[in-house]
């Protein structure tokens, strides 16, 4: 197979070749080395165990892993991987499983194994191979995103859109992201607006110890906040990416939930090197290639920023110069900024609403009015009727008496006569 053969060789981890070639003849004929990449983490893992040993309490060392049997048969490093087994748990922060996988096949070595290991042969070494870090594509991610777990999502959002260092994100605490929403928020009101579509915080970088001012979407921040509800043992860990132990994630482990989430999108693709580093490279390239400046896109993404030019720097500047390449940091069906159009939509709706409400009532007030003019027009239209009427009919009388009158006048005249 393939994978021994580079082991058996030396040109990856090695102590003492020959014993180490022959334990894994050993596991292979017992079929417990399966595949070439069991290969390489068992060799790795018993590689680790002899380095980090020097950080325990009482250092391991080629020459006393093995030497010092006493005569009731206690073998030494049976304690020792039980020490190395409880610091993968509380330093490394693993699960009891993780730790016990990553230590059994070590416990078989020294079980298989019965002559000491000489001090002058317990020399690693390790072939320097060309890391391939994966270039994104936004289409990539956003397939990632629309198939990833909710932690898978939190992870691939923050690192593509604040492009920090895995090892400043993950210090990075839930207040400083509420914090920085609320200064956001506080601001989309006073423009008329429901919820923000960018914020932004500043942290000294533990590198190189510079400034950082990263900037995150509205999605990224919902994205989180739906992370840290999933589960109630992350409430009071402050960390933006809490682990069950109350610690925040290592550095093993955000790498591990991103090559989960690429192998689901992409299982055909396995064979490419997706880490979190890639996700930093996503957001540097973003940013250039949508115009920002190379002393804005270091100040974004925590890059040292030679004194005299970081005082040029404003939070408007980065601002105008991160919403340039807005539309590469978000991943699902819009979320945040559709919510936030959403709203302004709905803002303006409501004052048309209004505007409407008013409008009507002042329709029904002259209707109102309109119709109480016409109730007294009709009442005028009538009593000139009946005063038109009452003056026909004095017409009448009138006449009636001046013809009377005209003759009786005849009448008199004739009796003169």
């Amino acid at each position: 197979m393939k994978g021994k053969q580079r082991l058996n060789e030396g040109k990856c981890f090695y102590v003492e070749g020959q014993v180490l070639g022959e334990w894994f003849k050993y596991l292979g004929e017992h079929k417990t080395l399966k595949f070439e990449n069991d290969c390489k983490t068992a060799m790795s893992d018993f590689a680790r165990f002899l380095i980090e040993s020097k950080e325990m309490t009482e250092p391991i060392t080629g020459e006393s892993i093995l030497s010092d049997y006493d005569t009731k048969g206690v073998r030494r490093w049976n304690a020792l991987i039980s020490s190395y087994l409880s610091e993968l748990k509380t330093k490394k922060g693993l699960s009891h499983n993780s730790a016990v996988t990553r230590t059994t096949r070590i416990r078989s070595f020294f079980k298989k194994q019965e002559r000491p290991l000489k001090p002058d042969s317990a020399i690693f070494q390790r072939e320097e191979v060309p890391k391939r870090f994966h270039d994104f594509e936004h289409f990539e991610l956003s397939r990632m995103w629309k198939l990833g777990t909710i932690q898978e999502k939190a992870l691939l959002s923050f690192m593509s859109n604040s492009g920090l260092r895995i090892s400043d994100a993950l210090t990075v605490t839930k207040k400083t992201i509420q914090t920085a929403y609320q200064d956001a928020l506080a601001k989309a009101k006073e423009e008329g607006r429901n919820e923000p579509e960018l914020m932004s915080f500043q942290m000294t970088t533990k590198k190189k110890k510079t400034l950082g001012n990263p900037f995150i979407t509205f999605e990224c921040y919902t994205t989180l906040v739906d992370f840290w509800d999933s589960n109630p043992k992350f409430k009071d860990n402050d960390f933006i990416f809490p682990s069950e132990q109350g610690k925040s994630w290592t550095e093993p482990w955000a790498n591990k939930v991103l090559e989960n989430s690429w192998k689901r999108a992409y299982p055909e693709r396995k064979d490419l090197d997706v880490t979190v580093h890639s996700l930093r490279s996503y957001c540097i390239t973003q940013l250039i290639d949508q115009g920002s400046s190379e002393i804005q896109t270091k100040r974004l993404v925590g890059k040292k920023v030679p004194s005299d030019m970081s005082v040029y720097l404003t939070k408007m500047q980065l601002e105008t110069a991160y919403r340039k390449a807005l539309s590469k940091f978000v991943f699902g069906n819009g979320n945040g900024q559709v919510k936030t159009k959403l709203s302004d939509l709905e803002n303006a709706l409501k004052s048309v609403e209004g505007e409407n409400a008013i409008l009507k009532t002042r329709i029904d007030e002259l209707q109102r009015g309109q119709m109480s003019l016409n109730a007294k027009m009709n009442e005028n239209v009538e009593a000139t009727k009946r005063a038109i009427t009452k003056i026909t009919e004095a017409q009448e009388i009138y006449q009636k008496a001046k013809t009377q009158f005209e003759e009786l006048i005849k009448d008199l005249e004739k009796r003169v006569k």
